[in-house]
């Protein structure tokens, strides 16, 4: 063991001589790169940097109708919640080209950066911004730009352009949902029309005005089966517009629809067969008629009071101007640069270039002394 030892201490040495011997290259080298590297950090351009933080996305619960169904489905469902879904649209927003190209020409960065070319000022804005999801919901707009006064405007016009785009986008939206429910209410208004004047007909020609107290509850246990089909199947349209059929919310309702369809059928055959729901007896074929008729005026107008709320909602949507985003804190005018950090960069750069030619001598040593 004593052996062992001895050949440490030996080789040991050995090394201290060796590098003792080579001091003057070891000092040269390390003390090129020091120097070299203060005049490249001296060098390297200065960065500020700015951040603004904005309050997670503001979800509108009031209502579960279509309106609001469509208006938290802008670039199609995922299966999330509404805030959830909102702030990925919020997110996509701040990344898209249209907010790039933006913050571009209002700051004339094509000529900051040099670039030819928009993709290359995009590439450019894009290694300078950073947008990070934090964990209670806030999203931070950090910008990195060598101006002191100029990066916190652009972080602040972020937020500025994320409200204005998120806006329109929304309008769009409400424009598109109130475009097809006023679709749908002309044509359910025409269908209520029709149906009460078939209504109005059969009683002025059979002077049917009044039915016995089960009659009346068959027919409004099937015309509010009848009304929920209607509304679910407009509800499923409206999902169709944004979502794949394959999407789960989509096949939940489509099953849902089958399901109520199946109930009314077989509600209606009880009442055809029995000629009045869950009574013993029947009811004359006129009747009968009159009940179909008075159920399909009260379905009509159960699939108006559903619409009409629903459309009034869009409209406000379409023409609300109040902001989307809320801010947390506003960008600050930075009071001390973010990089380059000049010390750190000149400690690593000694250090390695030390150790560098350390394993040079050893490299040299082994392979050609």
């Amino acid at each position: 063991m004593s052996s062992n030892v001895n050949t440490s201490n030996s080789d040991l040495k050995g090394l201290i001589l060796l590098f003792w011997d080579f001091r003057k290259f070891i000092v040269g080298v390390t003390s090129f790169v020091a120097v070299l590297s203060i005049i490249i950090s001296l060098i390297l351009p200065v960065s500020y940097r700015a951040t603004a933080i904005i309050l997670p996305p503001n979800v509108d619960g009031g209502g579960m109708g279509i309106a609001s169904l469509l208006s938290g489905l802008p670039f199609g469902g995922m299966g999330m919640d509404g805030i959830g879904q909102a702030t990925n649209n919020y997110m996509s927003i701040l990344n898209s080209r249209t907010m790039g190209e933006r913050v571009i020409e209002e700051f004339g960065l094509m000529d900051e950066y040099q670039s030819e070319f928009i993709e290359e000022a995009l590439d450019a804005l894009a290694s300078s911004t950073k947008f990070v999801l934090n964990d209670e919901g806030t999203i931070a707009i950090t910008v990195f730009d060598g101006n002191q006064d100029r990066v916190p405007d652009i972080a602040n016009y972020y937020v500025h352009q994320l409200d204005s785009i998120n806006k329109d986008l929304t309008k769009e939206r409400a424009g598109n949902n109130r475009t097809f429910i006023e679709k749908r209410l002309e044509q359910v208004y025409a269908e209520a029309a029709d149906a009460e004047n078939r209504l109005r007909f059969f009683q002025e020609e059979n002077g049917a005005y009044s039915l016995e107290v089960q009659a009346e509850e068959s027919i409004r246990a099937l015309a509010a089966i009848e009304a929920d089909i209607i509304s679910k199947e407009i509800e499923l349209d409206v999902m169709q517009i944004s979502m794949s059929k394959s999407h789960p919310e989509i096949v939940f309702l489509e099953k849902e629809v089958l399901a109520l369809k199946s109930s009314l059928n077989g509600l209606i055959n009880a009442s055809e067969n029995d000629r009045i729901l869950k009574s013993p007896g029947k009811l004359p074929g006129l009747v009968v008629e009159y009940s179909r008729l008075l159920r399909d005026v009260k379905a009509k107008n159960a699939v108006l009071e559903f619409l009409l709320p629903e459309y009034e909602q869009a409209r406000i949507q379409e023409v609300k101007d109040t902001p989307t985003v809320q801010v947390l804190d506003a960008a600050q005018r930075p009071s001390k640069k973010s990089k380059p950090f000049r010390a750190l960069i000149v400690m690593l750069s000694t250090m390695s270039a030390f150790f560098v030619s350390l394993y040079g001598i050893l490299f040299w040593r082994k392979y050609f002394s």
